[in-house]
């Protein structure tokens, strides 16, 4: 059996295996949608619209990364989600 890494969604507090959530790294001082491996401060977000309205009415991702976000972030970020 393998190891699959699992972190948890800073807008629901669920753990999901890494691979399902989208990783936002903090990169010179913002904050950046990465697919791939990058080094720095990041959070994970699951992929549900609901979590994503949560965290830019919680400031969640702010808080974590401590960058300021724009409207167009949180579209970016809807683009990306399943439901």
């Amino acid at each position: 059996m393998t190891y699959i890494p699992t972190r948890m969604c800073v807008g629901c507090r669920k753990r999901f295996h890494q691979d399902q959530l989208l990783r936002i790294v903090k990169d010179n001082g913002k904050a950046k949608l990465v697919d791939s491996h990058t080094q720095g401060r990041s959070i994970y977000l699951c992929r549900k619209r609901e979590c994503i309205l949560s965290c830019k009415k919680s400031h969640a991702i702010e808080r974590g990364l401590k960058v300021t976000l724009d409207e167009e972030f949180f579209r970016e970020l809807e683009d990306k989600c399943d439901e």
